[in-house]
């Protein structure tokens, strides 16, 4: 990166080897894709590590091993992500002093009803809008069993 720096591009400062090396490494990467959407193989000569080992050196490559790719990794980060989101919004509500939800039934493409709740609340002096809960119908719903349905999440969660 430093050599790209100095001279400002990339022709001045790399090899015709070096850049031949980094367009096929750069070709490979896609024979190691799976079709999960977070998980990448990760074999013993990727081809991402040839070419950061290329251009920036053996140090970088190190840096590059330790980024976790797992499935498993990326999804729990996801999932604890949300839950974060979610207590966010539940504090930011609980601290205003008034919210409002609106609520809609929707019908997603393999024709599962899904209930969606949506907040609007002060928070710090702006209003702000959130999806609160989305929470899939299974069987047919009445008008009290939403109404409980929310409540619950309410109560559950303490807000209101």
């Amino acid at each position: 990166m430093d050599k790209w720096l100095k001279t400002g591009t990339l022709k001045r400062s790399a090899s015709r080897t070096e850049i031949r090396t980094t367009d096929l490494a750069a070709t490979e990467i896609t024979v190691y894709q799976q079709d999960d959407n977070h998980e990448v193989q990760r074999p013993t000569d990727c081809p991402v590590q040839d070419a950061v080992e290329c251009m920036f050196g053996e140090d970088h490559v190190q840096k590059i091993k330790n980024i976790p790719l797992s499935n498993s990794t990326v999804s729990r980060r996801i999932k604890d992500m949300s839950i974060d989101i979610e207590a966010t919004i539940n504090e930011r509500i609980k601290k205003s002093p008034f919210f409002s939800i609106q609520v809609d039934e929707s019908t997603d493409v393999s024709d599962l009803s899904i209930l969606l709740v949506i907040t609007r609340y002060l928070n710090v002096n702006e209003l702000e809008k959130n999806l609160l809960l989305c929470y899939p119908l299974i069987k047919r719903y009445t008008g009290e069993d939403i109404f409980n349905a929310i409540q619950g999440y309410f109560c559950e969660n303490e807000i209101g």
